[in-house]
């Protein structure tokens, strides 16, 4: 079980090439903030997100659409168990 955002290396390589090529920017942004929340706990993460998430939709700069696609770029990055960690934070998010 990785306790450690810096442990989610587990990774489907040709999505994350198709999503380099369609949006490089995106992962490139998320790579970096891969490295800058690398030695939070999966807890401090989770609420690291939580927190940023209330801000960006109270001040408009995050909606469910781009929830969506946070979620569609981290994907395959992610184990399985990882995976349903996203999902279970972003059934949070959103009802938020």
């Amino acid at each position: 079980m990785a306790n450690k955002f810096s442990d989610f290396n587990d990774c489907d390589n040709n999505k994350i090439n198709e999503i380099k090529k369609e949006n490089p920017q995106m992962v490139n942004n998320i790579e970096n903030l891969m490295d800058k929340y690398s030695t939070l706990s999966n807890e401090e993460l989770f609420n690291e997100f939580i927190k940023e998430t209330k801000k960006g939709k109270e001040n408009g700069t995050i909606n469910s659409e781009y929830l969506a696609n946070i979620k569609n770029t981290l994907s395959p990055y992610l184990n399985n168990e990882q995976k349903n960690n996203l999902n279970n934070l972003m059934d949070i998010v959103n009802d938020k």
